[in-house]
């Protein structure tokens, strides 16, 4: 059997906004033995504490001074794929 695709999930915000729901949602209901996530946020917030809820790991990165300090710090956490959601250029 092929190992979890470990998928980080990237936000700017940690509020529980629309946005934030589906981002959830999304880690909540996938199939975790195709689908290993993990959410790295800018930010602290209820978003964090709920995807720890369901089991979620979280990495809270402090606002990077670039994209480049971002792409660092994700990079640090060897995801085999990710999705963003970001308010930044890249």
């Amino acid at each position: 059997m092929k190992k979890p695709v470990r998928t980080l999930f990237l936000t700017h915000a940690a509020d529980l906004g629309g946005a934030e729901r589906s981002l959830l949602e999304i880690m909540e209901r996938v199939d975790r033995s195709r689908v290993a996530p993990s959410l790295c946020s800018l930010s602290q917030g209820p978003l964090l504490d709920a995807a720890r809820g369901a089991g979620v790991p979280v990495h809270a990165l402090p606002a990077p001074e670039s994209v480049t300090g971002l792409k660092r710090g994700a990079l640090g956490l060897s995801p085999d794929a990710a999705l963003k959601s970001l308010r930044l250029a890249a």
